[in-house]
């Protein structure tokens, strides 16, 4: 990671108001904006607003980019954080009570998130869903589970009907 990488991740997180900050971190749990706005005791169509603006702001297109670009600039920022000792090439954390007050060329964003350092909960390249799932085969793949699932239920429906008008005839 090179400074300009830090400095320009600063500068993205800087641009986020702290409400759209709270929209992102619950963003990166999975919550829905309905659970969002539950949560933040706002409208969805409120959540819905900031989700836009940030992803205006990042530049993304898609809410899944959008929690993706989060979460990278959470992450370079978290490890603008850590000092390398000066025993070896270990990073360090901060000591405790040392905050932006006491190192003001470091950006202390939102706790961070979890998996963010040497978890193997996350894949490699970052993706919250199944690359599969993404694209227009992915819209594709979508529907004709939606599809298969309507067919099957309706099938199963039918199978009933049929088998309760057989004990009706029996009973009769």
């Amino acid at each position: 990671m090179t400074s300009a990488d830090a400095d320009e991740s600063k500068a993205l997180l800087g641009s986020l108001t702290a409400r759209q900050r709270q929209v992102l971190d619950l963003l990166l749990q999975h919550k829905t904006s309905k659970e969002m706005a539950r949560e933040l005791g706002i409208s969805p169509h409120t959540v819905d607003q900031r989700v836009r603006f940030a992803k205006e702001k990042l530049g993304v297109e898609r809410r899944s980019d959008l929690a993706t670009a989060y979460r990278d600039i959470l992450r370079i920022c978290e490890e603008t954080i850590y000092e390398e000792s000066r025993i070896g090439s270990r990073a360090i954390p901060l000591q405790d009570g040392a905050g932006p007050s006491d190192r003001p060329d470091l950006i202390v964003g939102s706790p961070p998130i979890s998996g963010a350092r040497g978890s193997t909960d996350e894949s490699a390249d970052g993706r919250l869903v199944p690359a599969i799932l993404e694209g227009p085969s992915g819209v594709l793949l979508r529907v004709g589970a939606v599809f298969f699932i309507a067919a099957a239920v309706i099938i199963i429906g039918i199978g009933g009907l049929a088998v309760l008008e057989q004990l009706s005839r029996l009973l009769k």
